[in-house]
């Protein structure tokens, strides 16, 4: 249905044609009015359905104009017969206007001058023959006829021009949004690239003041630790009455300080994040150990592990050994939160210019909002976890150039993914899969 302006035009469009109609029955005379009301009365209604429903570009759209035109040109040479007498010539030359600026307004100055020169021939073959025979009528009415075809032609060009003209602005002014559509797509584009470096930047700041404090009371706690732990061993080994209740509370306290122990390890390793020693790594041999080392605990908890590699080679320049903590972090926090009889997918694809490695479980769901903290030192979500094991493998993912993420719904599982380079570079351009 047309929208409030096209229905303006629309009714002044038929309007226009309802009176030509009018005009018919004013001025029209002899046995042949009836037959000249209904062919203008058809082309009046071809035209305004075809107004109402469809638009010019639609009809191009469809490969329809030609014969869209030839209908015209058929309906109205319709009414030129049926109104034109052995004596008289139609007065209803106006309607062959109709496709001649149908034409101008939608096609090439060549197929408008076409399309006049058919309007054209087709009057002219219905004019009265007498007017072509008789000398005297000849002067007097052939040079109408002429005036009346240069009209044809007059308008065509005209028209023409003054569309053309305007396809020309369309098209210029289409041009013209693009563009502007996409540099605001590229501006947003570097904004959000200015805002991830920028929350990059303030997050390295965080963890190098972060690390290089964890550095510090690592070393200060390690050294009593040690003190401790050969303290309760020789104590042990003294104590002469040994009870059950004494070798429990000295195994909690070594394992205790084991705990600790490991903790520390966890904080100078995040203190002091190695250097990536990259070299030329077949990264699926790389996958397929870290889950053949994994599937005995995974079968030890009744979980399903699994991989999906490629099954030709795939070298990335990497640490593997960097690396390889990193994905064996991943897949032993996925059969953490797995429970007995769940699945845990370890999957590699190669992604634009760099790797993917993706460890899929249908554990329980991290909660939207704590998404964003999930690569934090010290944020974990384990009763018993040091909070520095993604963190770790964020900065051993981002030391090589690379990104990290996760996707977590509670219809889908956990998914947390590593975006390695193939080559040393991190060109934000490079694309990414």
């Amino acid at each position: 249905m047309p929208n409030p302006r096209t229905r303006s035009v629309y009714l002044a469009q038929n309007g226009t044609l309802l009176f030509l109609l009018v005009l018919l029955f004013l001025f029209a005379q002899g046995p042949d009015l009836l037959y000249g009301a209904l062919s203008l009365g058809l082309l009046a209604a071809y035209h305004a359905l075809v107004n109402y429903y469809f638009t010019p570009r639609q009809i191009r759209q469809a490969g329809l104009m030609a014969a869209h035109l030839g209908v015209y040109l058929l309906l109205c040479t319709l009414v030129i017969w049926s109104t034109t007498d052995a004596e008289e010539e139609s007065l209803y030359w106006i309607v062959y206007l109709l496709p001649i600026m149908t034409a101008a307004a939608n096609l090439s100055l060549l197929r408008t001058l076409t399309v006049c020169g058919l309007s054209s021939g087709l009057y002219a073959a219905f004019f009265p023959r007498k007017f072509y025979f008789d000398p005297h009528l000849r002067t007097e009415e052939l040079p109408e006829l002429l005036i009346l075809i240069t009209t044809f032609f007059i308008v065509g060009v005209l028209v023409q021009s003054f569309s053309e003209n305007q396809r020309r602005s369309l098209e210029l002014q289409e041009q013209l949004n693009r563009r502007l559509l996409s540099s605001r797509k590229k501006l947003q584009d570097s904004l959000r690239k200015l805002h991830r470096a920028e929350e990059g930047l303030r997050r390295k700041d965080r963890l190098s003041a972060l690390g290089r404090m964890s550095a510090g009371v690592a070393h200060e706690i390690r050294n009593p630790l040690g003190i401790i732990s050969s303290s309760v061993q020789l104590l042990a080994k003294k104590l002469e009455s040994r009870t059950g209740d004494i070798d429990q509370l000295v195994a909690v306290v070594q394992e205790e300080v084991r705990r600790l122990n490991r903790l520390i390890s966890d904080f100078l390793k995040f203190g002091r994040p190695a250097s990536p020693d990259r070299h030329d790594t077949d990264v699926r041999r790389l996958v397929e150990r870290t889950v053949r080392e994994c599937q005995p605990l995974a079968q030890q908890r009744g979980i399903d592990l699994g991989a999906g590699i490629p099954a030709d080679q795939l070298d990335a320049y990497v640490d593997e050994g960097l690396l390889r903590q990193a994905l064996l972090n991943l897949v032993i926090n996925a059969l953490d939160a797995t429970p007995s009889e769940g699945k845990v997918r370890v999957s590699l694809q190669r992604a634009g210019r760099g790797v993917r490695f993706a460890v899929h479980n249908t554990g329980s769901s991290i909660p939207q909002e704590l998404q964003s903290r999930i690569f934090d030192p010290f944020f974990t979500t384990k009763d018993r976890g040091t909070g520095l094991g993604l963190a770790n493998a964020h900065q051993v993912v981002t030391g090589h150039g690379g990104e990290m993420a996760v996707h977590s719904t509670p219809e889908e599982g956990t998914t947390f993914s590593m975006w390695i380079p193939l080559r040393e570079e991190t060109d934000e351009s490079h694309p990414r899969g």
